[in-house]
């Protein structure tokens, strides 16, 4: 197996900033309880506009239908946290959302907690993000 296939991957799809940050999340996050990063999901999404919720509920949701490749306890977690993300339904502001606004502050940490919690290893140290 070419273990330069995840960190290629991940290039095609992050730039090296975004990497940096992603596994700076993964060292802060790594020995942290799920409890903690609900907790702390709860709190970050308040500083996450509507519009990027939604971005983050729509790829919750295409996630969840990717067939043979998530498994049913991941299903169960999606729709929890799809359910989690609070979002304003009085605020109307569908603004098309460029690459900058998604992968960002706390719209990126937002996504990074998220997913960690679908594919969280429930054993040993977890790796950093981009080293495979």
């Amino acid at each position: 197996m070419d273990y330069n296939f995840g960190y290629m991957f991940n290039k095609l799809l992050y730039d090296d900033s975004v990497l940096e940050k992603l596994d700076k999340y993964s060292k802060d996050y790594e020995n942290k309880s799920n409890r903690e990063i609900l907790s702390y999901i709860e709190k970050l999404q308040a500083d996450v506009s509507n519009d990027i919720k939604l971005q983050h509920i729509k790829n919750l949701e295409l996630l969840s239908k990717m067939e043979g490749f998530t498994e049913e306890n991941a299903i169960v977690n999606i729709k929890y946290l799809k359910r989690l993300l609070k979002v304003n339904e009085n605020v109307s502001n569908h603004t098309r959302l460029n690459r900058n606004q998604y992968v960002s502050g706390s719209s990126l940490l937002l996504w990074f907690l998220l997913v960690t919690l679908i594919y969280r290893r429930p054993f040993g140290r977890r790796r950093p993000f981009r080293r495979y």
